[in-house]
């Protein structure tokens, strides 16, 4: 990591923030990368509501920081959370690499349609990889970090390879066990139901068997990879089968590739904001390349191996 790299960290005065915290100051601990602190007081309250517990919790937040020998800058800011986030991880000098946040509370009923979380709007429209940390009212005082089993789900977008290459990175550099998941769509088949009156094929091991070919394509070359990636194609209801994987694989570490959405998108479509409230352990959230189209993890390791 170079000397520029930085990792911010965004907090409120709800629990929820905690584990977000925690995983901020460990990953800025284990990579050594001084870390910000953006306190964003809601628009929905004046900007100087319960100034004196917001004092004392920026307190307590800087002496563990400081205990943990993290350099540590902060930030309060008021403004619509969402986003505060966003203009500080596009404006900063030194942008980050990347952003903790933690996770939406878990919506029921129609409340979930009413409109997006903080956290689906950043994933949606930053562009580089934030991390949503789940929110628990007990967060253990040491987390996984560096994260030893890593679950990445890939439908061959250009979304998801981004995704897959920020997932090698992160298995080679903390040497990881991944596991390489792929998910036929059962909600939405690829061969359309042309009319009712003739009998439907069922194209589900097809679809299996084509999906195993290009997994293995998307193997990586490193040697230090070797016999630590794990493919796995299941067939399923793609955010039910993410979710059972994540448990039966004990993954500390989801990574998903996100695409920029509209805000009804988000609500409706989008399988890493749905995602984000289901999943009980940390979700990387990669947006795709800038060139739209990212190279194959196989192109990239031969890129690194030969440079």
């Amino acid at each position: 990591m170079d000397n520029q790299s930085r990792i911010m960290c965004a907090v409120d005065l709800s629990w929820r923030s905690e584990g977000a915290f925690n995983y901020a100051t460990a990953i800025a601990k284990a990579r050594r990368a001084p870390l910000d602190l953006l306190f964003a007081v809601s628009d929905r309250r004046p900007s100087g509501w319960r100034v004196r517990q917001r004092v004392a919790q920026l307190g307590e937040l800087r002496r563990r920081i400081s205990a943990a020998g993290v350099e540590m800058a902060v930030t309060v800011q008021h403004g619509r959370p969402a986003d505060v986030i966003l203009q500080h991880a596009r404006s900063s000098a030194s942008p980050p690499e990347l952003v903790v946040l933690g996770a939406p509370r878990r919506r029921r009923g129609f409340d979930r349609f009413r409109s997006p979380s903080v956290a689906q709007t950043v994933v949606h429209e930053i562009d580089r990889p934030a991390l949503v940390v789940p929110g628990s009212e007990f967060v253990p005082a040491s987390v996984p970090v560096p994260f030893r089993r890593v679950l990445c789900a890939v439908d061959f977008s250009p979304a998801s390879m981004s995704a897959l290459d920020e997932a090698y990175r992160i298995a080679r550099r903390e040497g990881a066990m991944m596991r390489l998941l792929h998910v036929v769509d059962i909600v939405q088949p690829a061969v359309p139901r042309l009319t009712l009156e003739f009998p439907m094929i069922d194209y589900t091991e097809q679809l299996r068997t084509s999906a195993w070919h290009r997994l293995r394509q998307l193997l990586p070359l490193s040697p230090e990879l070797y016999g630590r990636v794990h493919l796995q194609i299941v067939v399923g209801v793609v955010v039910d089968q993410i979710v059972r994987n994540a448990r039966e694989f004990n993954a500390d570490l989801v990574v998903l590739g996100v695409r920029r959405r509209g805000r009804l998108a988000r609500l409706l479509h989008s399988t890493t904001g749905h995602a984000l409230q289901r999943l009980n352990c940390p979700v990387l959230a990669v947006p795709q390349s800038a060139t739209g189209v990212a190279a194959t993890p196989n192109q990239i390791d031969t890129v690194r191996l030969a440079a």
